[in-house]
């Protein structure tokens, strides 16, 4: 995970974050919606405060062949970016804050799939 700037946003107003991923070669991640109900998705989760996340931009994924599955694996690999849309509600306290999230995902390569992971992510947001 490659850290993201230090985001400037106005009460009220709306901004967009982006967080990169880069995963190692020969790796890749079940995209947000897996065409498998088994396969693990990758999830992005915001704290309550003290932004409010609205709308999450997923990257296209990769459609690939396995062995174990039939159909093709919806998946992400290589850098690639997730956009959150954020808004700070109008009573927002003025000054730096941190809005914290959770990345969960699994790393699979085309013969196995490593224990899924959970990670935790922060920026740092300057409220005006």
């Amino acid at each position: 995970m490659l850290p993201a700037p230090r985001a400037h946003i106005q009460r009220g107003q709306q901004a967009s974050e982006k967080i990169t991923a880069e995963l190692k070669p020969g790796f890749h991640v079940n995209s947000n919606a897996p065409n498998d109900e088994y396969l693990i998705p990758l999830r992005l989760t915001w704290a309550k405060t003290p932004l409010e996340a609205g709308s999450i931009t997923w990257p296209k994924p990769e459609l690939q062949h396995y062995a174990f599955s039939q159909k093709p694996v919806s998946v992400f690999s290589g850098t690639f970016d997730i956009v959150t849309q954020f808004k700070a509600p109008e009573n927002a306290n003025p000054g730096m804050a941190f809005m914290t999230g959770k990345l969960r995902y699994q790393a699979c390569n085309d013969k196995e799939c490593l224990p899924p992971k959970t990670l935790d992510i922060q920026f740092t947001v300057d409220i005006q």
